[in-house]
């Protein structure tokens, strides 16, 4: 495994959020209209099962508070 060094995590940090942001949404919203609903869950699925790998009980109540749909 590579490790990075301090000036390629500024970089990284330092990136345009918003637009990685754009870019996620219209690169999933593509797959969703080329492909149905199926790879969307199954991605979504995968990120869940890692997550809790990391953080085992994930999502808890804290979790879904700080996320929860506020209907808007």
């Amino acid at each position: 495994m590579n490790t990075m060094n301090a000036d390629e995590v500024r970089e990284f940090m330092r990136r345009d959020w918003t637009a990685v942001e754009a870019s996620r949404q219209v690169y999933w919203a593509g797959v969703f209209q080329r492909d149905g609903w199926r790879p969307v869950w199954d991605a979504a699925q995968a990120l869940l099962a890692y997550a809790r790998t990391v953080r085992p009980g994930f999502p808890g109540d804290d979790d879904r508070a700080a996320h929860a749909f506020s209907g808007r």
